[in-house]
């Protein structure tokens, strides 16, 4: 029996794409909750390196 495949007609419809956006969100949502010392020191590194997956 074949296996159906759905079209993929741009890279959102991409099930990988989506789970990474939703845990780059929950990512920078974590990071709201850091220490104001913690927030300086790594909440810009670890946002960048959550939303460096994005296409261009």
């Amino acid at each position: 029996m074949p296996i159906m495949y759905e079209t993929i007609r741009d890279f959102r419809s991409l099930i990988v794409y989506q789970r990474a956006k939703e845990l780059a969100n929950d990512i920078c949502k974590l990071s709201d909750r850091f220490t104001p010392s913690e927030r300086y020191e790594s909440t810009s590194q670890i946002r960048r390196a959550a939303t460096s997956w994005r296409p261009i």
